[in-house]
Formats: C-alpha cells, sequence, structure tokens
C-alpha cells in the first residue's frame, strides 16, 4: 500500500485547466469515488471551494503564489464540509518555463468540527423528545391503563369483544411508544461500561424477528481489532436493532437482499467530547433496497417522519437519540435505488475503561 494514502489529507494534483490529474490520501473523503475515476475530470463540482479561495487557483498557476485558508467551508461531492485548504505550484523539473505547470491542492477534512454541529443538534432534539415523553408518560399512562381495563370489561359484559378489543390493542400501541421514547431519557443516566460493539450487533441480528430475517443475506467485514466503546448495551442493541428493521423491511420486495454490516476505527471523524478530541468506531449498516423517499430525507431523525405505511416514525429518532446519549452521531451516508448506508460513529471508551490512550490533542 502506498504510504501517502495513510496520511489525513485529500491531496489532488491539478493541470493548468483545473483538471484533476491524480488523486491520494484520505481518498475516504470521496465518498465511495474511486480516485481512478477523477482521473480528467475538473476540479468543479466535484471539490467547490470560497469564492475567495477558487480565485486563488488562478494566481497559484499563474504567479507561482501559495496559500493556507483555514477553516474554510467547501463542497466535497456534493456535501458540506469544513476543512484547511492548501495550495501549492507546481514547476516543472527542468525549470525551463516561468508558470507552474500545475497545482496541489491539499485538504484537510475537519469533519469531527462539522460533525460537532449535527452531534449537538441531535443531543438537543433527544433531550427535547424524551422530556416531552416523560411529561406525556406522567399524564396518560393511569389514564390509559383505566381505558384499557375498562374497555375489558366492557367485552367481557357486552358479549361483543371485537370493539372492547380494538381499545386494549390502541392503548397498548400507545403506551408502548411512550415507553419506547421514555427509553432515551433512561439511557443518558444509565452508567455506562466497556461495550464489544461487535457482541452488540450480533446479538441485535439474532433478535431480529425471523420474519424479517428470511431470505436476507448478511455480509459482515468487521476489524477485531477495535477498541470497546463505552455505552449502555441494552441501548446500543436497541440502536442497531432499529436500523436493521428498518433495512430489513425496506429489502421486503428486493431479489437477493443483502444487509451488510461493516466497522472500522477512523481518524477523519474524531468526535470532540468534553474539552477533548477522541478517536471515534464507526459502523455502518448498507443495504440493497429502494432507498428512502425523497419526502423523509430532509427530516429523517425527526419524530413521527415515516416512508412506511403503518411506521411510527420513531425508530430512527430514537436511534439517533440513542448514539447522542453515547456523544456519538448517526447519518445517513448514502440512499439510492440498490444502496442505503447509514453510518454510526462512537467514541471509543476513555482510558480508565481500558488499556491504551485514544485520545487526540
Amino acid at each position: 500500500m502506498n504510504p501517502i494514502h495513510s496520511l489525513p489529507l485529500l491531496i489532488l494534483t491539478v493541470d493548468t485547466r483545473l483538471h484533476i490529474l491524480h488523486a491520494a490520501g484520505a481518498v475516504e473523503a470521496l465518498g465511495g469515488i474511486r480516485p481512478a475515476e477523477l482521473a480528467g475530470q475538473p476540479l468543479e463540482p466535484i471539490i467547490a471551494l470560497p469564492a475567495p479561495v477558487a480565485a486563488h487557483l488562478h494566481d497559484c498557476l499563474s504567479l507561482g503564489t501559495s496559500l493556507k485558508a483555514y477553516d474554510q467551508t467547501i463542497t466535497l461531492c456534493g456535501k458540506a464540509r469544513m476543512a484547511h485548504v492548501y495550495l501549492n505550484p507546481c514547476w516543472p523539473e527542468n525549470g525551463d518555463t516561468a508558470t507552474p505547470q500545475g497545482l496541489v491542492l491539499a485538504l484537510d477534512i475537519l469533519e469531527g468540527r462539522m460533525l460537532a454541529g449535527e452531534l449537538w443538534q441531535q443531543r438537543e432534539t433527544t433531550r427535547q423528545v424524551a422530556l416531552m415523553a416523560a411529561m406525556l408518560a406522567h399524564e396518560i399512562k393511569n389514564p390509559l391503563a383505566s381505558i384499557r381495563s375498562a374497555a375489558q370489561l366492557l367485552g367481557m359484559e357486552s358479549g361483543n369483544p371485537e370493539m372492547s378489543m380494538l381499545i386494549v390493542r390502541e392503548s397498548d400501541r400507545i403506551s408502548g411508544i411512550l415507553e419506547r421514547v421514555e427509553f432515551l431519557r433512561l439511557t443518558e443516566g444509565m452508567p455506562k461500561q466497556p461495550v464489544n460493539v461487535h457482541e452488540a450487533l450480533h446479538y441485535a441480528c439474532s433478535v431480529l424477528p425471523p420474519t424479517l430475517r428470511g431470505r436476507i443475506t448478511f455480509d459482515e467485514s468487521f476489524d477485531p481489532t477495535l477498541p470497546e466503546i463505552e455505552g449502555v448495551q441494552d441501548a446500543l442493541v436497541q440502536l442497531f436493532l432499529n436500523l436493521l428493521k428498518n433495512a430489513a423491511e425496506a429489502l421486503s420486495h428486493t431479489e437477493n437482499p443483502v444487509i451488510t454490516l461493516s466497522s472500522r476505527m477512523t481518524r477523519q471523524a474524531a468526535l470532540r467530547t468534553e474539552g477533548k478530541r477522541r478517536l471515534s468506531l464507526e459502523v455502518l449498516i448498507e443495504d440493497n433496497g429502494p432507498g428512502l423517499p425523497d419526502a423523509v430525507r430532509e427530516n429523517l431523525f425527526s419524530a413521527f417522519v415515516t416512508g412506511r405505511r403503518g411506521g411510527t416514525g420513531l425508530g430512527l429518532m430514537i436511534a439517533a437519540g440513542i448514539a447522542a446519549a453515547h456523544e456519538g452521531l448517526l447519518e445517513l451516508v448514502e440512499s439510492r435505488s440498490g444502496h442505503t448506508c447509514f453510518r454510526i460513529l462512537l467514541p471509543v471508551a476513555r482510558p480508565s475503561c481500558q488499556s491504551g490512550d485514544h485520545m487526540l490533542s
């Protein structure tokens, strides 16, 4: 493996027409595009730089000037990112020309900083929904239990149980919704312990209802050397189970349905928690289903947003809340026909929970 690919920078060499010649380094930031596919492509729209930085591209090529621009908001493969931007001219080795023959564009993707805003938003949404659930549970659960008991008695006395059983079922459904959302509030207060993420994933797969598992092939690509994370095992199982159920339900009409599970340590998405930048473990859950409806993507992690008939719209909201309660993040990487991918980022356990130092200054 070329050692340049292990660098934390995305490095592009660009010709005088601003066409990409080569990509190396942190190519994972390209969102699945292979570096070879970029050869000969115009720099834009692959990368859109802020106007002052973009203007300096021409200065770099005509005058041979360099540039260091910190904390710039760029667009990389259609996604907004925060990055430090470095420009340097490429001079011919023989020195025959007075102008550069191209330039090197290096991007230090500060994904952790961009994720901080999303992380804060998910945490705040979780707290607000959990507080609302606690208030609703307090006000609704007791009268709901009374309604359920009265419906059962009514059914026995009337000799016509159909309507009373409908009331009982709906009461149970509402009670279940309240308990599921209230689980978020309880998760934040639970003591966290070292958790093996692969064990939690395997357990979530094992409790997936057989009616959903059915025809699905599970493809696993785990890194067995990954450190433990610090969390609540039951809550993490629920997080993974919610995502797996959504994926399995989306595959109900797909030929040769496949759910792919993978994990790795990523330095490109270090999460900042408690004032320190902590390395994160990345879990990807992918399926080859039809993709998410466009109408639900914008508010995907909000309560009661669903693209499935009969769905409550709580599964992804609860999953995102559990990730946020673990100082992590759940995000949609891609969703199109034939491929949907969710990414979970979870900070590795603190040194007090396991041996080794996984903190970044």
